[in-house]
């Protein structure tokens, strides 16, 4: 996912990597004490919303992160975020 003109993000089991899109420099690494995380959306604040087993999160820099919903969620087509009924 790609947020802003230069900021993009990936994981890799439970850690977002925020990374430069033009050079594949490594920002920073922000990670969620879970075995598995995956991007949710990149937001227009350079923030990045991702899933874990059992919540999304916020995440704005390594040490700045919130939980935005308990449970898991998806994304409407034009970015509504709805919880995820099983």
């Amino acid at each position: 996912m790609i947020a802003g003109d230069e900021l993009g993000f990936a994981t890799r089991g439970g850690v977002l990597i925020a990374f430069n899109v033009s050079e594949g420099k490594e920002l920073w690494r922000w990670d969620s004490d879970t075995g598995d995380v995956s991007v949710l959306a990149a937001l227009a604040d350079d923030s990045c919303l991702v899933q874990t087993p059992t919540q999304v999160i916020d995440v704005w820099s390594p040490t700045r992160a919130k939980v935005y919903m308990s449970g898991k969620a998806m994304l409407g087509w034009q970015g509504q975020v709805y919880r995820k009924h099983n």
